[in-house]
């Protein structure tokens, strides 16, 4: 994209093409943002690869030392429960609903 810059001097006129990028020179940052936001795709790659990678080190480490408790810790059975009595609520889409046990 040009624009016309244009001098006017007596009877002379001069005109001047320059681009946008000429006009005005680009502060630090924006050119810094300019190429984060270009390269965004990239970014998000690589955030959720470190992220990914945090997450499954946590992981692998609390395994380890869940494993290196030995056997004082509590088993990987969980208790048994005992259910005396179950109500099945089931009904249509009109909002009746009915109680059987």
């Amino acid at each position: 994209v040009t624009s016309c810059l244009c001098s006017c001097s007596g009877d002379s006129a001069r005109g001047v093409f320059l681009s946008t990028a000429q006009q005005e020179a680009p502060r630090p940052g924006e050119s810094y943002l300019l190429w984060v936001w270009t390269n965004r795709l990239y970014v998000y790659s690589a955030a959720a690869l470190v992220f990914g990678t945090w997450f499954l080190l946590k992981v692998t480490q609390q395994e380890k030392h869940t494993d290196s408790a030995g056997p004082s810790c509590t088993s990987n059975r969980d208790p048994e429960v005992h259910v005396s009595g179950v109500k099945v609520f089931f009904g249509s889409q009109t909002g009746t609903a009915k109680v059987h046990e």
